[in-house]
């Protein structure tokens, strides 16, 4: 009971993190930023942003960035050793953040919102 409250807890702070300081944000707004990990999303899957939004965009960077997050906690509070911690935390947030752009990077191409190819692309 005590792991699923601080999976909530820290998934709820996160996001809300997220929410204020980068949707909400008027300044990245105004020039039209994306956050580092909404970047790499689009630099690797070769995906158009402003097709997807970039709300929509952020709010996948959002939640993904969340339950990863959540995940980690909750794994590394499962281990005793600080040492044992630092290199499952370390190993779980390499694995998961490649599969989960992986996979969120195929869902966006399936749907479309990659970016057209010029000739001099070929």
């Amino acid at each position: 009971m005590v792991y699923a409250i601080i999976f909530v807890t820290s998934f709820i702070l996160i996001i809300a993190y997220y929410y204020f300081f980068e949707i909400r944000s008027k300044k990245r707004k105004e020039e039209n930023r994306l956050p580092a990990e909404a970047l790499f999303l689009v630099r690797t899957n070769n995906l158009d942003s402003e097709k997807i939004g970039r709300n929509k965009l952020l709010w996948t960077v959002t939640l993904n960035n969340a339950f990863g997050i959540s995940i980690t906690l909750l794994l590394t509070n499962l281990v005793s050793t600080y040492i044992l911690k630092l290199i499952l935390a370390l190993a779980f947030v390499i694995i998961y953040s490649i599969i989960s752009n992986y996979i969120i990077g195929k869902i966006y191409i399936k749907k479309g919102y990659t970016k057209k190819k010029s000739k001099k692309d070929k």
